[in-house]
């Protein structure tokens, strides 16, 4: 079970990062 806590946190930081980026994009588009 720990080992799929650690693989949704390094997930959740993906996403993390990519909605950061959303506003950028749309701002751009």
């Amino acid at each position: 079970m720990n080992h799929g806590v650690i693989e949704n946190i390094e997930v959740g930081m993906a996403l993390g990062k990519l909605i950061a980026k959303m506003p950028e994009a749309l701002a751009k588009a």
